[in-house]
Protein backbone atom coordinates (compact mmCIF):
# COMPACT_ATOMS: atom_id res chain seq x y z
CA UNK A 1 0.00 0.00 0.00
CA UNK A 2 1.42 3.36 -0.99
CA UNK A 3 1.67 5.93 1.78
CA UNK A 4 -0.89 8.74 1.39
CA UNK A 5 1.47 11.58 2.20
CA UNK A 6 4.27 10.71 -0.20
CA UNK A 7 3.77 8.24 -3.01
CA UNK A 8 0.12 9.02 -3.69
CA UNK A 9 -2.12 12.05 -3.56
CA UNK A 10 -5.65 12.79 -4.66
CA UNK A 11 -6.59 13.27 -8.29
CA UNK A 12 -8.46 16.14 -9.91
CA UNK A 13 -11.60 14.32 -11.07
CA UNK A 14 -14.02 11.71 -9.71
CA UNK A 15 -12.57 9.82 -6.72
CA UNK A 16 -8.89 9.14 -6.18
CA UNK A 17 -8.48 6.44 -8.77
CA UNK A 18 -6.27 7.99 -11.42
CA UNK A 19 -7.25 5.39 -13.98
CA UNK A 20 -10.88 6.55 -14.27
CA UNK A 21 -10.81 10.29 -13.70
CA UNK A 22 -10.64 11.19 -17.40
CA UNK A 23 -13.33 8.81 -18.64
CA UNK A 24 -16.01 11.32 -19.56
CA UNK A 25 -17.63 12.83 -22.62
CA UNK A 26 -15.90 15.99 -23.90
CA UNK A 27 -17.83 19.21 -24.34
CA UNK A 28 -19.20 19.78 -27.82
CA UNK A 29 -19.36 23.56 -27.60
CA UNK A 30 -23.04 23.81 -26.64
CA UNK A 31 -23.78 24.43 -22.98
CA UNK A 32 -27.51 23.71 -23.06
CA UNK A 33 -30.58 23.85 -25.26
CA UNK A 34 -32.81 26.81 -25.94
CA UNK A 35 -34.91 27.67 -22.86
CA UNK A 36 -37.56 30.39 -22.92
CA UNK A 37 -39.18 30.29 -19.51
CA UNK A 38 -38.56 30.59 -15.81
CA UNK A 39 -38.35 27.24 -14.06
CA UNK A 40 -37.59 26.01 -10.60
CA UNK A 41 -37.28 22.28 -9.97
CA UNK A 42 -36.47 20.14 -6.97
CA UNK A 43 -35.70 16.44 -6.73
CA UNK A 44 -34.85 13.90 -4.08
CA UNK A 45 -33.11 10.59 -4.71
CA UNK A 46 -32.89 7.77 -2.15
CA UNK A 47 -30.69 4.74 -2.86
CA UNK A 48 -29.66 1.60 -1.05
CA UNK A 49 -26.45 -0.08 -2.21
CA UNK A 50 -24.53 -3.21 -1.31
CA UNK A 51 -20.79 -2.89 -1.97
CA UNK A 52 -18.63 -5.99 -1.55
CA UNK A 53 -15.29 -4.14 -1.40
CA UNK A 54 -15.67 -0.59 -0.12
CA UNK A 55 -11.91 0.05 0.18
CA UNK A 56 -11.03 -1.58 -3.18
CA UNK A 57 -8.42 -3.87 -1.65
CA UNK A 58 -6.94 -7.02 -3.12
CA UNK A 59 -7.22 -9.04 0.11
CA UNK A 60 -9.20 -8.75 3.35
CA UNK A 61 -12.10 -7.06 1.58
CA UNK A 62 -14.77 -5.28 3.63
CA UNK A 63 -18.39 -5.10 2.48
CA UNK A 64 -21.15 -2.75 3.58
CA UNK A 65 -24.65 -1.46 2.93
CA UNK A 66 -24.64 2.23 2.00
CA UNK A 67 -27.69 4.50 2.03
CA UNK A 68 -27.41 7.58 -0.18
CA UNK A 69 -29.79 10.54 0.12
CA UNK A 70 -29.49 13.15 -2.63
CA UNK A 71 -31.58 16.36 -2.50
CA UNK A 72 -31.13 18.84 -5.37
CA UNK A 73 -32.63 22.09 -6.63
CA UNK A 74 -32.35 23.80 -10.03
CA UNK A 75 -33.40 27.23 -11.23
CA UNK A 76 -33.06 28.65 -14.70
CA UNK A 77 -34.34 31.67 -16.54
CA UNK A 78 -33.90 32.05 -20.26
CA UNK A 79 -35.06 33.37 -23.58
CA UNK A 80 -33.75 33.26 -27.13
CA UNK A 81 -30.98 35.74 -26.30
CA UNK A 82 -29.77 34.92 -22.78
CA UNK A 83 -29.80 32.23 -20.15
CA UNK A 84 -29.08 31.95 -16.44
CA UNK A 85 -28.88 28.57 -14.70
CA UNK A 86 -27.98 27.60 -11.13
CA UNK A 87 -28.19 24.34 -9.19
CA UNK A 88 -27.36 22.74 -5.85
CA UNK A 89 -26.85 19.04 -5.21
CA UNK A 90 -25.86 17.06 -2.14
CA UNK A 91 -25.02 13.36 -1.74
CA UNK A 92 -25.29 12.13 1.85
CA UNK A 93 -23.61 8.73 2.35
CA UNK A 94 -24.65 6.67 5.39
CA UNK A 95 -22.72 3.43 6.01
CA UNK A 96 -24.30 0.48 7.81
CA UNK A 97 -21.17 -1.01 9.42
CA UNK A 98 -18.47 1.60 8.87
CA UNK A 99 -20.51 4.59 10.03
CA UNK A 100 -17.31 6.52 10.73
CA UNK A 101 -17.14 6.83 6.94
CA UNK A 102 -20.44 8.77 6.78
CA UNK A 103 -19.93 11.87 4.66
CA UNK A 104 -21.59 14.48 2.47
CA UNK A 105 -20.49 15.71 -0.96
CA UNK A 106 -21.92 18.95 -2.31
CA UNK A 107 -21.91 20.85 -5.59
CA UNK A 108 -23.05 24.38 -6.45
CA UNK A 109 -23.13 25.35 -10.12
CA UNK A 110 -23.93 28.57 -12.00
CA UNK A 111 -23.97 29.17 -15.77
CA UNK A 112 -24.77 32.17 -17.91
CA UNK A 113 -25.03 32.80 -21.65
CA UNK A 114 -25.37 36.26 -23.17
CA UNK A 115 -26.11 37.54 -26.70
CA UNK A 116 -26.97 34.07 -27.97
CA UNK A 117 -28.37 35.53 -31.22
CA UNK A 118 -25.54 38.01 -31.79
CA UNK A 119 -22.39 37.56 -33.82
CA UNK A 120 -20.40 37.80 -30.58
CA UNK A 121 -21.60 35.40 -27.87
CA UNK A 122 -20.49 34.95 -24.24
CA UNK A 123 -20.65 31.93 -21.95
CA UNK A 124 -19.57 31.66 -18.29
CA UNK A 125 -19.80 28.84 -15.78
CA UNK A 126 -18.52 28.03 -12.31
CA UNK A 127 -18.80 24.85 -10.23
CA UNK A 128 -17.86 24.69 -6.54
CA UNK A 129 -17.46 21.24 -4.93
CA UNK A 130 -16.57 20.56 -1.27
CA UNK A 131 -16.17 16.77 -1.14
CA UNK A 132 -14.74 13.86 0.79
CA UNK A 133 -13.39 11.42 -1.76
CA UNK A 134 -13.78 7.70 -1.08
CA UNK A 135 -10.90 5.40 -0.38
CA UNK A 136 -9.34 3.54 -3.31
CA UNK A 137 -6.94 0.67 -3.80
CA UNK A 138 -4.06 3.00 -2.93
CA UNK A 139 -5.24 4.75 0.22
CA UNK A 140 -7.77 3.74 2.85
CA UNK A 141 -8.54 7.20 4.19
CA UNK A 142 -11.15 9.62 2.86
CA UNK A 143 -9.58 12.78 1.47
CA UNK A 144 -11.37 16.07 2.05
CA UNK A 145 -10.89 18.73 -0.59
CA UNK A 146 -12.42 21.79 -2.20
CA UNK A 147 -12.60 21.89 -5.99
CA UNK A 148 -13.63 24.84 -8.12
CA UNK A 149 -13.88 24.95 -11.88
CA UNK A 150 -14.43 28.17 -13.83
CA UNK A 151 -14.56 28.76 -17.57
CA UNK A 152 -15.31 31.76 -19.75
CA UNK A 153 -15.80 31.70 -23.52
CA UNK A 154 -16.29 34.35 -26.17
CA UNK A 155 -17.35 33.25 -29.65
CA UNK A 156 -17.29 35.47 -32.74
CA UNK A 157 -19.25 34.28 -35.77
CA UNK A 158 -17.22 36.12 -38.39
CA UNK A 159 -19.28 34.75 -41.29
CA UNK A 160 -21.62 31.93 -42.19
CA UNK A 161 -18.56 29.72 -42.75
CA UNK A 162 -16.15 30.77 -39.99
CA UNK A 163 -16.21 31.31 -36.21
CA UNK A 164 -13.50 32.08 -33.67
CA UNK A 165 -13.78 30.99 -30.04
CA UNK A 166 -11.52 32.19 -27.20
CA UNK A 167 -11.80 30.36 -23.90
CA UNK A 168 -10.18 30.35 -20.48
CA UNK A 169 -10.56 27.46 -18.01
CA UNK A 170 -9.38 27.41 -14.42
CA UNK A 171 -9.35 24.46 -12.01
CA UNK A 172 -8.55 24.73 -8.31
CA UNK A 173 -7.91 21.63 -6.17
CA UNK A 174 -7.34 22.47 -2.51
CA UNK A 175 -6.87 19.60 -0.04
CA UNK A 176 -8.06 19.94 3.54
CA UNK A 177 -6.18 16.90 4.90
CA UNK A 178 -2.80 17.99 6.18
CA UNK A 179 -0.97 15.01 4.64
CA UNK A 180 -2.27 15.96 1.17
CA UNK A 181 -2.05 19.75 1.49
CA UNK A 182 1.15 20.03 -0.58
CA UNK A 183 -0.66 18.57 -3.59
CA UNK A 184 -3.03 21.56 -3.89
CA UNK A 185 -2.76 23.24 -7.28
CA UNK A 186 -4.19 25.69 -9.81
CA UNK A 187 -4.53 24.72 -13.46
CA UNK A 188 -5.06 27.41 -16.12
CA UNK A 189 -5.83 26.68 -19.77
CA UNK A 190 -6.06 29.19 -22.63
CA UNK A 191 -7.60 27.98 -25.90
CA UNK A 192 -8.27 29.78 -29.19
CA UNK A 193 -10.43 27.62 -31.50
CA UNK A 194 -11.22 28.24 -35.16
CA UNK A 195 -14.39 26.72 -36.70
CA UNK A 196 -15.06 26.23 -40.39
CA UNK A 197 -18.72 25.38 -40.97
CA UNK A 198 -18.69 23.06 -43.94
CA UNK A 199 -22.48 22.82 -43.74
CA UNK A 200 -25.19 23.86 -41.27
CA UNK A 201 -24.72 20.52 -39.51
CA UNK A 202 -20.97 19.81 -39.79
CA UNK A 203 -17.96 21.89 -38.68
CA UNK A 204 -14.20 21.42 -38.82
CA UNK A 205 -12.05 22.83 -36.02
CA UNK A 206 -8.47 23.80 -35.32
CA UNK A 207 -7.30 24.70 -31.83
CA UNK A 208 -4.28 25.50 -29.68
CA UNK A 209 -4.15 24.87 -25.90
CA UNK A 210 -1.71 26.37 -23.41
CA UNK A 211 -1.91 24.83 -19.93
CA UNK A 212 -0.16 26.02 -16.77
CA UNK A 213 -0.24 23.86 -13.61
CA UNK A 214 0.95 25.52 -10.39
CA UNK A 215 1.40 23.59 -7.11
CA UNK A 216 1.09 26.57 -4.79
CA UNK A 217 1.71 24.82 -1.46
CA UNK A 218 5.40 24.14 -2.04
CA UNK A 219 5.81 21.01 -4.18
CA UNK A 220 8.16 21.49 -7.11
CA UNK A 221 5.81 19.67 -9.52
CA UNK A 222 4.61 22.66 -11.59
CA UNK A 223 4.46 22.17 -15.35
CA UNK A 224 3.41 23.74 -18.66
CA UNK A 225 1.94 21.96 -21.66
CA UNK A 226 1.20 23.06 -25.20
CA UNK A 227 -1.19 21.21 -27.44
CA UNK A 228 -2.53 21.60 -30.98
CA UNK A 229 -5.52 19.65 -32.29
CA UNK A 230 -7.72 19.48 -35.38
CA UNK A 231 -11.20 18.02 -35.40
CA UNK A 232 -14.68 17.62 -36.79
CA UNK A 233 -18.07 17.77 -35.05
CA UNK A 234 -21.73 17.59 -36.03
CA UNK A 235 -24.11 15.25 -37.81
CA UNK A 236 -22.58 12.73 -40.21
CA UNK A 237 -25.95 11.27 -41.20
CA UNK A 238 -29.56 11.64 -40.12
CA UNK A 239 -28.92 8.98 -37.46
CA UNK A 240 -25.38 9.71 -36.34
CA UNK A 241 -23.32 12.51 -34.81
CA UNK A 242 -19.58 12.69 -34.24
CA UNK A 243 -17.14 14.68 -32.11
CA UNK A 244 -13.50 14.05 -32.98
CA UNK A 245 -10.26 15.85 -32.11
CA UNK A 246 -6.68 14.68 -32.59
CA UNK A 247 -3.31 16.35 -32.29
CA UNK A 248 -0.02 16.53 -30.44
CA UNK A 249 1.04 17.62 -26.95
CA UNK A 250 4.37 18.69 -25.48
CA UNK A 251 4.65 18.82 -21.67
CA UNK A 252 7.61 20.07 -19.68
CA UNK A 253 8.34 20.51 -15.96
CA UNK A 254 10.09 23.16 -13.92
CA UNK A 255 11.89 20.47 -11.91
CA UNK A 256 14.69 18.62 -13.69
CA UNK A 257 13.78 15.58 -11.56
CA UNK A 258 10.66 15.14 -13.66
CA UNK A 259 10.97 13.98 -17.24
CA UNK A 260 9.46 16.07 -20.04
CA UNK A 261 7.27 14.27 -22.56
CA UNK A 262 5.48 14.63 -25.86
CA UNK A 263 3.08 12.55 -27.90
CA UNK A 264 -0.17 12.21 -29.82
CA UNK A 265 -3.54 12.97 -28.17
CA UNK A 266 -7.08 12.26 -29.39
CA UNK A 267 -10.68 12.08 -28.19
CA UNK A 268 -13.85 10.96 -29.95
CA UNK A 269 -17.57 10.56 -29.28
CA UNK A 270 -19.91 8.81 -31.71
CA UNK A 271 -23.70 8.70 -31.22
CA UNK A 272 -25.89 6.45 -33.34
CA UNK A 273 -29.67 6.08 -33.43
CA UNK A 274 -30.00 2.34 -34.00
CA UNK A 275 -33.79 2.53 -33.92
CA UNK A 276 -36.52 4.73 -32.49
CA UNK A 277 -36.07 2.90 -29.20
CA UNK A 278 -32.33 2.23 -29.12
CA UNK A 279 -29.35 4.59 -29.04
CA UNK A 280 -25.65 3.72 -28.98
CA UNK A 281 -22.76 5.88 -27.78
CA UNK A 282 -19.04 5.15 -28.19
CA UNK A 283 -16.34 7.17 -26.41
CA UNK A 284 -12.61 6.79 -26.93
CA UNK A 285 -9.56 8.85 -26.01
CA UNK A 286 -5.79 8.81 -25.77
CA UNK A 287 -4.19 11.49 -23.64
CA UNK A 288 -1.20 12.62 -21.60
CA UNK A 289 -2.30 13.56 -18.09
CA UNK A 290 -0.76 15.03 -14.97
CA UNK A 291 -0.01 12.26 -12.47
CA UNK A 292 -0.20 12.52 -8.70
CA UNK A 293 2.22 9.68 -7.99
CA UNK A 294 5.53 10.83 -6.53
CA UNK A 295 8.37 11.34 -9.04
CA UNK A 296 6.26 10.06 -11.96
CA UNK A 297 5.12 13.38 -13.42
CA UNK A 298 2.64 12.19 -16.03
CA UNK A 299 0.88 9.13 -17.39
CA UNK A 300 -0.55 8.16 -20.77
CA UNK A 301 -4.13 6.90 -20.78
CA UNK A 302 -6.23 5.06 -23.36
CA UNK A 303 -9.98 4.89 -22.69
CA UNK A 304 -12.82 3.07 -24.45
CA UNK A 305 -16.51 3.15 -23.47
CA UNK A 306 -19.64 1.70 -25.05
CA UNK A 307 -23.18 2.48 -23.87
CA UNK A 308 -26.54 1.22 -25.17
CA UNK A 309 -29.93 2.67 -24.14
CA UNK A 310 -33.15 0.87 -25.01
CA UNK A 311 -36.76 1.92 -24.36
CA UNK A 312 -38.49 -1.34 -23.48
CA UNK A 313 -41.81 0.48 -23.10
CA UNK A 314 -43.06 4.01 -22.55
CA UNK A 315 -42.24 3.70 -18.85
CA UNK A 316 -39.32 1.26 -18.77
CA UNK A 317 -35.78 2.06 -19.96
CA UNK A 318 -32.77 -0.28 -19.86
CA UNK A 319 -29.13 0.76 -20.12
CA UNK A 320 -25.93 -1.24 -20.39
CA UNK A 321 -22.32 -0.12 -20.67
CA UNK A 322 -18.81 -1.57 -20.75
CA UNK A 323 -15.49 0.23 -20.38
CA UNK A 324 -11.75 -0.33 -20.56
CA UNK A 325 -9.04 2.05 -19.31
CA UNK A 326 -5.28 1.57 -19.68
CA UNK A 327 -2.83 3.82 -17.83
CA UNK A 328 0.90 3.69 -18.62
CA UNK A 329 3.53 5.36 -16.42
CA UNK A 330 6.71 5.65 -18.54
CA UNK A 331 9.04 6.54 -15.67
CA UNK A 332 10.31 3.81 -13.37
CA UNK A 333 9.14 3.97 -9.77
CA UNK A 334 9.40 1.86 -6.62
CA UNK A 335 6.75 -0.73 -5.76
CA UNK A 336 5.67 -1.53 -2.20
CA UNK A 337 7.97 -4.59 -2.31
CA UNK A 338 11.01 -2.51 -3.29
CA UNK A 339 11.10 -3.37 -7.01
CA UNK A 340 11.92 -0.63 -9.52
CA UNK A 341 9.87 -0.78 -12.71
CA UNK A 342 7.43 1.03 -14.95
CA UNK A 343 3.78 0.77 -13.99
CA UNK A 344 0.80 -0.23 -16.15
CA UNK A 345 -2.81 -0.38 -14.91
CA UNK A 346 -5.78 -1.95 -16.71
CA UNK A 347 -9.29 -1.22 -15.46
CA UNK A 348 -12.30 -3.06 -16.91
CA UNK A 349 -15.95 -3.16 -15.99
CA UNK A 350 -19.61 -3.15 -16.97
CA UNK A 351 -22.86 -1.67 -15.71
CA UNK A 352 -26.54 -2.53 -16.26
CA UNK A 353 -29.47 -0.40 -15.11
CA UNK A 354 -33.26 -0.42 -15.49
CA UNK A 355 -35.43 2.62 -14.74
CA UNK A 356 -39.23 2.56 -14.43
CA UNK A 357 -41.32 5.75 -14.46
CA UNK A 358 -44.13 5.11 -12.00
CA UNK A 359 -45.50 8.63 -12.40
CA UNK A 360 -44.30 11.71 -14.22
CA UNK A 361 -42.80 12.83 -10.91
CA UNK A 362 -41.64 9.45 -9.52
CA UNK A 363 -39.17 6.88 -10.92
CA UNK A 364 -37.59 3.73 -9.51
CA UNK A 365 -34.42 1.95 -10.63
CA UNK A 366 -32.17 -1.06 -10.03
CA UNK A 367 -28.51 -1.25 -11.02
CA UNK A 368 -25.54 -3.61 -10.99
CA UNK A 369 -21.89 -2.70 -11.55
CA UNK A 370 -18.73 -4.77 -11.63
CA UNK A 371 -15.16 -3.57 -12.19
CA UNK A 372 -11.70 -4.96 -11.64
CA UNK A 373 -8.15 -3.66 -11.91
CA UNK A 374 -5.16 -5.63 -13.23
CA UNK A 375 -1.70 -4.11 -12.76
CA UNK A 376 1.96 -5.10 -12.73
CA UNK A 377 1.91 -3.45 -9.27
CA UNK A 378 0.10 -6.48 -7.85
CA UNK A 379 -0.83 -5.05 -4.45
CA UNK A 380 -3.27 -2.51 -5.98
CA UNK A 381 -5.32 -5.05 -7.96
CA UNK A 382 -8.93 -5.54 -6.90
CA UNK A 383 -12.41 -6.67 -7.90
CA UNK A 384 -15.60 -4.84 -6.90
CA UNK A 385 -19.33 -5.54 -7.24
CA UNK A 386 -22.15 -3.12 -6.42
CA UNK A 387 -25.88 -3.80 -6.37
CA UNK A 388 -28.20 -0.85 -5.81
CA UNK A 389 -31.80 0.22 -6.05
CA UNK A 390 -33.55 3.49 -5.43
CA UNK A 391 -36.28 5.99 -6.26
CA UNK A 392 -36.25 9.59 -7.48
CA UNK A 393 -38.93 12.18 -6.73
CA UNK A 394 -39.06 15.29 -8.96
CA UNK A 395 -41.34 18.31 -8.84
Amino acid sequence: MLSPGSAYAASDKSALDESVRYLEAPKDGEAFGLLQEKRFRCSFNAEERYDDNIYLTKDATIDDFITTLSPSATFYYGNSDSLFYTSYNADIFLYGKKNKENRINQAVEARMELARNGRIKFRFSDTFRPTSDPATSETNDFVKRIANGFDATMRWDASEKTSLELSYDQVLQHYINESYRDYSYFEHRFSPILYWHNSPKLSFTGEYNLGIIDYYEGLNYSSIFQQARAGVQGKLTAKSTVYLKAGYQYRYYESTARKNTQGAVAEAVYDYLLSQKTTVQILASYDINESVYEDVGYFKSANAYLSVNHDISNNLVARGSVFYVRSDYPQETVTSTGEIKKRTDNLLGFNVRATYDIKSWLAAYVEYQYKFKVSNFRDIEYGNSRVSGGAKLSF
